[in-house]
């Protein structure tokens, strides 16, 4: 069974300070966790934002793996997309994936997950996925012909692993989290052509999503922690290390999550991240950058319909004037947007770092 998991790496940034972080960051903790899955029949997608340039930087890290890809997407001419999820990422790799025949035949069965461009997973996650999965499609299939006809497509399932830990990278120290369905455990069973992914909702509210679609949930059992999540001073969302254990020789991020400790210790040395105290925080900028995001796939849609009735439809002179005026308008309105885009990606994304900013007001992280 195809298995795609799904990472986006700096989507809304243009900052080259902020790119070196985060890529050192990437090839330390995430990279090398997925090279070290003991099962390596999976496809590793890396999204990122065509316009940043960044192909020359991220192909030389995966070039010795043929399972892993890199997919550039034009951000500014997306269709318009639902908001709560990330449908949108995973159809602008569609082209890639089906182009490329990662999936030859989209009414099969397929397992999709993700993981974020900075954190870990469990050497064995990919296997215990894999072979869950593989246990039950047989019996997902034999469900669709009793589900309604809004979903007898496919039938469906939503796995995830509850015990995973949370890693203070630049003070060396950890928390056990039990959280099901965090940005880094959810692997998502469904036949590839009813377009659902791991993509397809905010990652704590698949339980409710589950529901809606009608698909079971499957929580694995895992007595050793089966993802990382890695906090940083560079990081968009803040956190808080306080109360956390000190990371002691029983616990091994090389054998449990691949992770490459040298480079990740050579990542912290190079950059002089110092404590643990958060600095930067772009969540609200992140925000703004994914709402100019959404306002282009709008005007982008809008133009297409405009350009497709001008060209097809003798329309009166009146008419056709006001959609002509309109299509400049939008137009118009869409190249300030991508300009907006582009400028506030590079001067506020991974701007310097401030270390007399008072820190943030906020600890959570409303997304894990």
């Amino acid at each position: 069974m195809v298995h795609l998991i799904l990472c986006r790496l700096g989507l809304g940034c243009r900052n080259n300070d902020w790119f070196d972080r985060a890529l050192a960051l990437f090839e330390a903790v995430t990279l090398s966790s997925l090279i070290a899955q003991t099962n390596q029949d999976f496809h590793f997608i890396v999204l990122v934002d065509k316009s940043a340039n960044l192909a020359s930087r991220i192909l030389p890290l995966i070039a010795d793996h043929k399972n892993f890809h890199l997919v550039e997407a034009d951000l500014s001419s997306q269709e318009m997309a639902q908001m709560g999820g990330h449908n949108w990422m995973y159809r602008a790799c569609h082209d890639y994936i089906f182009g490329h025949l990662l999936i030859e035949d989209p009414s099969e069965y397929i397992i999709t997950s993700t993981i974020d461009a900075d954190d870990a997973l469990n050497t064995t996650f990919v296997a215990r996925v894999n072979e869950a999965a593989a246990e039950r499609v047989a019996d997902l299939k034999r469900k669709e012909a009793g589900r309604g006809s809004h979903l007898s497509h496919s039938a469906g399932l939503g796995i995830t692993f509850e015990n995973g830990l949370v890693y203070y990278a630049t003070s060396d120290r950890y928390k056990r989290r039990t959280l099901a369905f965090s940005s880094l455990s959810v692997s998502i069973v469904a036949r590839a052509s009813t377009g659902i992914s791991a993509w397809s909702c905010r990652h704590l509210a698949w339980p409710h999503m589950l529901e809606i679609l009608g698909f079971d949930t499957l929580r694995l059992e895992n007595s050793v922690p089966m993802w990382l999540y890695v906090r940083h001073p560079w990081a968009v969302t803040a956190s808080d290390a306080n109360d956390a254990d000190v990371i002691g020789p029983d616990l091994d991020l090389k054998s449990l999550f691949g992770v490459d400790v040298e480079k990740l210790h050579g990542f912290l040395n190079r950059f002089d991240l110092g404590d643990d105290r958060q600095l930067f925080s772009g969540g609200m900028f992140v925000g703004d950058q994914f709402s100019r995001i959404y306002q282009m796939m709008g005007l982008t849609t809008q133009i297409s319909a405009i350009e497709k009735r001008l060209s097809c439809e003798a329309l009166p002179v009146n008419e056709r004037q006001r959609l002509c005026d309109l299509l400049s308008k939008q137009r118009n309105r869409l190249r300030e947007t991508n300009r907006e885009f582009q400028v506030v990606g590079l001067e506020k994304y991974g701007g310097a770092i401030n270390r007399d900013l008072p820190p943030p007001s906020y600890t959570s992280d409303p997304d894990f």
